[in-house]
């Protein structure tokens, strides 16, 4: 899962992993990182993306989802985060935010 920030300083976004812990034989919800991101373009967002997965040795190819809110920057058709990955991984499926289509949904 990935969320960007709109705060009045720098400019970050979370980003969370769903992984299979061996450890305990689940699934569990980790945060990976929340790099800075001052100009939140796609390009940039996915870039970060990618960036801390390779810095925290994980390999983007074997990602199965990927969630986030549903804004353009995020979702866009032609140019958003979800298209950028689509058009290198596109094994990867599209998860909508539950959280955010409920807060729209009001």
């Amino acid at each position: 899962m990935m969320d960007e920030s709109n705060d009045k300083t720098d400019k970050s976004c979370i980003i969370l992993v769903r992984v299979f812990d061996s450890c305990v034989g689940d699934i569990r919800t980790r945060f990976l990182d929340m790099p800075i991101v001052n100009v939140g373009t796609a390009s940039n967002l996915f870039e970060a993306l990618k960036l801390s997965f390779s810095n925290h040795g994980l390999d983007f190819s074997k990602c199965l989802a990927f969630m986030s809110d549903t804004t353009n920057v995020m979702k866009g058709t032609r140019s958003g985060v979800q298209k950028l990955i689509r058009n290198q991984y596109p094994h990867v499926f599209d998860v909508s935010c539950i959280c955010h289509l409920a807060a729209i949904s009001n």
